[in-house]
């Protein structure tokens, strides 16, 4: 499932035709960078999660979170915690002593489709777009172009920067507020 509709895509892009079919497709990649890019899943569903103790906060990868069906540890329940749903953060005043494998939680968390925030649906259009242009320049983007005796550079975006801002500096621009940083 993609952050944005093909349709909505090609309204917030101003583009008649859905890039020869192509577009669906497109929108999946990009949902993909954008998760990966944002550190958390947005896509509202029921998950299973392996938490890492070792502190007072466990951190969902989903969020904002629904509910918090269970939260075990070596198969014992834990209740004692509180949900902070908005980061996606499990908060416990005796904390989450290290333990292995970890907390199992499971737990509803995400946007519904119709609630992900307009700048991460804008962000995955223009995404969408600029992965179908390197498409025509095996991923490479053009740098400078002349007419006259033709010529044309490309830079490829492991010369011009890394990840998703290498991509397109403006989507990740819209997504930083959502980011969430690695802990």
């Amino acid at each position: 499932m993609t952050l944005i509709t093909p349709q909505e895509a090609q309204m917030l892009l101003g583009i008649q035709d859905i890039l020869e079919g192509r577009l669906p497709l497109l929108l999946d990649a990009a949902t993909v960078l954008i998760e990966e890019h944002l550190n958390r899943r947005l896509l509202k569903k029921a998950y299973t999660q392996q938490c890492v103790g070792g502190g007072q906060l466990l951190y969902l990868n989903a969020f904002p979170v629904e509910s918090v069906a269970s939260v075990t540890c070596e198969g014992e329940a834990i209740a004692d915690f509180h949900v902070d749903a908005d980061y996606g953060v499990l908060v416990r005043r005796a904390g989450w002593p290290n333990a292995w494998p970890g907390y199992a939680v499971d737990y509803v968390g995400g946007y519904e489709l119709s609630d992900i925030p307009l700048p991460i649906r804008q962000a995955c259009a223009l995404l969408a777009l600029n992965l179908n242009a390197g498409v025509s320049h095996a991923g490479q983007k053009v740098a400078s172009e002349a007419i006259g005796d033709y010529r044309v550079s490309y830079v490829t975006d492991a010369v011009k920067g890394q990840g998703l801002e290498a991509l397109s500096p403006t989507a990740a621009s819209l997504l930083r507020p959502y980011r969430r940083i690695g802990f």
